[in-house]
């Protein structure tokens, strides 16, 4: 598994800072928390997380100085930071833009849409990432490039059901973590007509399904939902054979369709026979 995205969260309210150490840890993330300015400046610098959460109004050194240090500092320069405070204005926005903060938010937004906000920011600066074992992980980062897609989801046959192997999401492994919540984790039990399960037992391509057609099938509904969250209008779903005939099922996100044409059926044919291959790890510890 990839090590969890981490987040150091700042603010000297220690009842606040607890409660938000137990949101970001369910959602994923290993949060790194600190209670005063200095002690941020020094995690951050020792720590490297991948995003900051600072409270503005602290004693000692307060957020603004906080940001301002980091930005002066090369090896903190490029990390998103987000200003938060419970005093909301014109006025302390424009100061936390003007001390470097990427985005300043009110402390009365819902815990829901301040991970929203965490992460639509680590989409804008992250590379593709994603979960399961780490070599189907890696794997999955070159078919996500080869097949042109926005997510890339291989599961595998075991026993009477299909069990996730991993996922790769090209807003990174959070919005990966995302797909699963939304889509569910599975396992999915073989004969559930549901559309993952068709393909294994009719071994058909599923070419080019529209979320909305998704969204009607049995068990699709979940499905339908995490593309839509990724922007995608639909998706490829296609068999797999691995070379000592394990079975599995690889997912992944529309446009690289495999009927538009010539070129691009190349690709999805050499990317099917890629991720064939990829099935023999689910063996692997």
């Amino acid at each position: 598994m990839p090590e969890p995205t981490r987040i150091l969260i700042c603010d000297d309210t220690k009842t606040l800072l607890d409660f938000l150490e137990l949101v970001f840890e369910k959602q994923g993330f290993e949060v790194i928390k600190t209670g005063f300015g200095e002690a941020a400046l020094k995690a951050a610098d020792a720590q490297s997380p991948d995003i900051a959460l600072v409270d503005v109004m602290m004693p000692g050194i307060d957020g603004l100085e906080v940001c301002r240090r980091l930005r002066a500092n090369p090896k903190t320069a490029k990390l998103p930071i987000l200003l938060y405070s419970a005093i909301v204005g014109e006025e302390v926005r424009r100061d936390a833009l003007a001390a470097g903060a990427d985005e300043f938010i009110g402390k009365t937004l819902h815990h829901a849409e301040l991970v929203s906000k965490v992460r639509d920011w680590l989409a804008t600066r992250s590379l593709p990432g994603g979960i399961g074992k780490p070599a189907a992980v890696a794997g999955l980062k070159d078919l996500l490039e080869l097949l042109d897609t926005d997510v890339v989801w291989l599961l595998a046959e075991q026993d009477d059901f299909l069990e996730s192997l991993s996922l790769v999401c090209r807003l990174g492994e959070q919005e990966a973590r995302r797909f699963l919540e939304i889509a569910g984790r599975g396992p999915y039990q073989l004969g559930m007509k549901m559309p993952l399960t068709l393909v294994l037992e009719e071994n058909r391509q599923l070419c080019d399904w529209t979320t909305h057609k998704l969204g009607q099938e049995p068990g699709g509904a979940g499905l339908a939902r995490a593309l839509t969250h990724l922007g995608a209008y639909g998706a490829n779903i296609c068999p797999l054979t691995g070379p000592d005939d394990e079975r599995g099922v690889l997912l992944f996100s529309t446009p690289a369709s495999l009927l538009d044409d010539a070129e691009r059926s190349q690709r999805a044919a050499i990317g099917l026979r890629y991720a064939s291959n990829l099935l023999a790890l689910w063996m692997v510890d």
